[in-house]
């Protein structure tokens, strides 16, 4: 138990066990102030176990799911944090992701941009 001090560039971070840093084993942490979740916070904590446990199917659905809370919470979120969310569909294939991508893709061509 304890506190610590984070930069406020900080959204998210993730601790190891000391005794064995190879592990898969991680706990990773949304940043708070004030009470109040960080804007941002659940879409680099879901960055931050996509990018650690890629492989791990499990970790990658939760991912999934921070992201979405993330643009539902936080619409404007989305934007910035798009390639990363899409790319949890590049390697575990998921229709739903694939049609968001592709109703993206679709608006952006109605809206002439690129």
């Amino acid at each position: 138990q304890g506190t610590l001090v984070v930069p406020d560039s900080i959204l998210a971070f993730s601790l190891k066990p000391a005794n064995n840093r190879d592990t898969a084993e991680a706990f990773t942490f949304n940043i708070y102030k004030k009470g109040v979740l960080v804007k941002g916070s659940l879409a680099a904590r879901a960055k931050f176990q996509y990018s650690n446990n890629i492989f791990d199917q499990a970790f990658v659905n939760e991912a999934k799911e921070l992201f979405l809370n993330e643009f539902k919470n936080n619409p404007s979120m989305k934007t910035k944090y798009l390639a990363d969310y899409y790319e949890t569909a590049c390697y575990f294939p998921d229709q739903s992701i694939t049609v968001q991508f592709q109703d993206t893709w679709r608006d952006s061509l109605k809206a002439g941009k690129d």
